[in-house]
């Protein structure tokens, strides 16, 4: 397994880890079964689930689903619950892969438009819509914090692009000032990287998964309790059908009745038994404050990586977006502003910095 992860977070594709394993006789989970294809050996399919099975992390994950009835047929499905439903246990001796590896091949197993060359079988960095790189990272993540307009890219070679607000282009805002898409990358990523590792946010997010805990165990409980009610409801009507056996009512309807409500009885018994399993379990705080700790590490880590910058990003804002408020007084740079975390830091806008390469910056008046 270690040897999956690592290959794959260093852009091995799937075809390729699947290749080398075979090609080093590793003995696959189907025993070395015919694949599909007629071939035994690894498929790339079966990288792809192993590089999600969370109980390599020591993560074991319990009422992801509940077992319904057609009304129509009368059959039984199994049907996924909603993520805040799951009942999530940590147990450390079962992991084999650390977080920081976990972590950065997640960020990676993110869906994103495919590409590969024909030259190579590696897997690319990440890029954006279409195949293209990433070559600028805080684009679409940017917005104007007179207007609340989108900050546009502007300019013309790839050192010299320009972050500007795209509704002052269009004569709508007056926040005029530029600020070069290099300064942006160099400030917030030092100072969300500086940040992620302060006391503080690590106060922030533990508060927060604390809170999160003590909601799930709140839901947990009303959960079990309408449960331990369906399943003394389904006892019953089991008693009164095995009155009905025992008095000599043995047709079809009855029997067919009968094997449905043992199934069902059966399969809430082991749910509540799970149920309690985990509720049961004490809170570790400390071991949850070591946790999210290592958490904060490895996002500092992607966000100072060029290759998982915008990954990162995405998945620290959660959908919100950095606003750059315009210095009032002078209105010669930036402050940037997250929306989740407190991500503030100031940077020189264009007139803060005069020249570059002996030619001066102009803001565009279009």
């Amino acid at each position: 397994m270690r040897r999956i992860f690592a290959e794959y977070r260093g852009r091995a594709s799937y075809r390729a880890i699947a290749a080398g394993l075979t090609r080093d006789e590793v003995p696959p989970p189907r025993n070395g079964r015919p694949r599909k294809s007629g071939e035994p050996g690894w498929s790339h399919v079966t990288i792809r689930h192993l590089l999600t099975v969370e109980q390599y992390v020591g993560r074991w994950i319990y009422n992801k689903s509940k077992w319904t009835k057609s009304r129509a047929t009368g059959r039984r499905k199994n049907v996924t619950r909603p993520r805040s439903e799951w009942m999530t246990r940590e147990d450390p001796t079962t992991r084999i892969i650390d977080d920081e590896t976990w972590l950065g091949v997640q960020v990676l197993l993110r869906p994103r438009a495919p590409y590969r060359s024909s030259e190579s079988n590696e897997a690319p960095a990440h890029r954006g819509r279409g195949g293209r790189p990433v070559r600028y990272p805080f684009s679409g993540l940017l917005i104007c914090g007179v207007c609340g307009g989108p900050m546009d890219t502007d300019g013309g070679a790839a050192g010299r692009r320009y972050y500007c607000c795209k509704t002052f282009k269009e004569e709508r805002c007056g926040n005029g000032l530029r600020v070069r898409e290099s300064v942006v990358r160099e400030h917030l990523t030092r100072s969300i990287v500086m940040r992620l590792r302060t006391s503080a946010v690590r106060d922030y997010v533990l508060t927060r998964v604390m809170t999160r805990i003590e909601q799930t165990r709140a839901l947990a409980d009303g959960e079990r309790s309408a449960r331990v009610e369906r399943l003394r409801s389904n006892e019953r009507a089991l008693a009164n059908l095995m009155r009905a056996v025992e008095d000599g009512d043995m047709s079809r309807t009855i029997r067919q009745r009968l094997k449905q409500l043992e199934d069902i009885v059966d399969d809430q018994r082991a749910e509540l038994a799970e149920m309690q399993a985990v509720t049961s379990l004490p809170v570790d705080r400390g071991a949850i404050e070591q946790a999210v700790q290592r958490v904060l590490n490895v996002a500092a880590a992607m966000v100072d990586e060029a290759g998982t910058l915008r990954l990162a990003l995405e998945q620290l804002l959660g959908g919100g977006r950095i606003r750059l408020v315009p210095d009032p007084l002078g209105a010669t740079s930036y402050t940037a502003i997250g929306d989740l975390l407190p991500l503030a830091v100031t940077m020189p806008g264009a007139g803060a910095e005069a020249e570059y390469d002996g030619k001066p910056l102009r803001r565009s008046r279009r």
